[in-house]
């Protein structure tokens, strides 16, 4: 015959195995939910990823256009400085030409 030790032991392993298939099934629920949930933010991380760079990319290209316009400034600069000696070249020997003229009379 079966004790009241056998029954109670019965219905305790039966209560604890029930309770460990419904909480495996809520771990596996909330690890697919948790799954999704990664992968919806991967999906918002890539968009982020690809707006800073369409971002970023316009600005590195406005920086290279400005060191583009500083270099062209300072070739300009060196044109002028060379023509302003040659001018000044220029305004001298018309100088000495104009005295040599002057002494020659």
């Amino acid at each position: 015959m079966i004790g009241l030790t056998q029954v109670i032991l019965v219905v305790v392993i039966t209560t604890l195995t029930a309770l460990s298939v419904v909480i495996g099934i809520q771990v596996v629920k909330i690890l697919q939910e948790l799954r999704t949930s990664l992968q919806k933010m991967n999906g918002i991380l890539d968009d982020v990823a690809d707006m800073t760079h369409s971002v970023s990319q316009p600005m590195v290209s406005l920086s290279g256009l400005v060191d583009n316009l500083k270099g062209g400034v300072k070739i300009v600069a060196l044109f002028k400085k060379l023509l302003g000696r040659e001018e000044e070249e220029n305004v001298e020997e018309a100088e000495v030409t104009d005295d040599e003229e002057v002494e020659d009379e």
